[in-house]
């Protein structure tokens, strides 16, 4: 599984140099010290300012991106939502059938498990965790999750 370092890492990986970016600041410290090198971004420092790339902490997330528990009420181009656990301790699901009509929508979501694209036809997932497999991840979700024909391992480099 992926620790709140690998997160931050992966989510990094999402920002072109010049961009402005929202970093919610729960990751903020964690994102700035593991900027790809070369990649300068401009911070926004208010939630409800529009950006290229939002990053935000998210306590769940739908199978259409919508996102619980989020502080951004901003506009961006990009919405990468984090979620630090994809399943609960207590058993309890993060990645869910349905969220609140209305809700932030994410285009990219990163977990402890997986990383998926947001479509139209669901979550995609693109990437699991080191000695994760996608069946894990599926059991873990309430939500009927989708597998990228090139499913790969997350790489942190």
């Amino acid at each position: 599984m992926c620790g709140f370092e690998q997160i931050g890492v992966r989510a990094a990986r999402e920002l072109q140099n010049g961009e402005s970016v929202y970093l919610d600041p729960s990751w903020a410290a964690q994102l700035r010290a593991v900027l790809p090198e070369g990649v300068t971004v401009r911070e926004a420092s208010a939630p409800e300012a529009p950006v290229d790339v939002a990053i935000v902490a998210a306590t769940t997330v739908s199978v259409l991106g919508e996102l619980g528990g989020t502080t951004f009420t901003g506009a961006a181009n990009k919405v990468v939502a984090l979620l630090e656990q994809h399943q609960g301790d207590d058993g309890s699901q993060h990645v869910l059938k349905e969220s609140e009509p209305g809700a932030l929508k994410a285009k990219l979501v990163i977990t402890n498990l997986a990383v998926f694209d947001v479509t139209g036809d669901g979550l995609v997932m693109r990437e699991v965790a080191q000695g994760v497999s996608a069946l894990d991840v599926q059991r873990k979700s309430e939500a009927n999750l989708l597998a990228a024909d090139d499913l790969r391992v997350i790489v942190n480099d």
